[in-house]
């Protein structure tokens, strides 16, 4: 079984996403969930969290974790937001 954890993280809108066989289980801003700040570059551990607990999927089951290449790429959308 093959499990993907997606994450985007320290820039704007951080957010998670988990495959499981290649169908998408789900996916979540992290501004959706905790604290509720618009546009959050924080880690995205309660979008994970929730990922997790819904799929009932545990960290130790997860076989691939993929990040964003790129955390500068939006900068420039992210300072107009201020």
């Amino acid at each position: 079984m093959s499990v993907i954890l997606g994450i985007n993280a320290f820039h704007a809108d951080s957010a998670a996403c988990l495959l499981i066989d290649g169908a998408l289980m789900g996916a979540i801003a992290e501004e959706r969930l905790g604290d509720r700040v618009k546009h959050s570059p924080a880690f995205p551990r309660n979008a994970i969290r929730k990922l997790l607990d819904d799929s009932g999927v545990r960290l130790k089951d997860i076989t691939h974790v993929a990040l964003a290449r790129d955390p500068k790429s939006n900068m420039r959308f992210s300072k107009k937001l201020q």
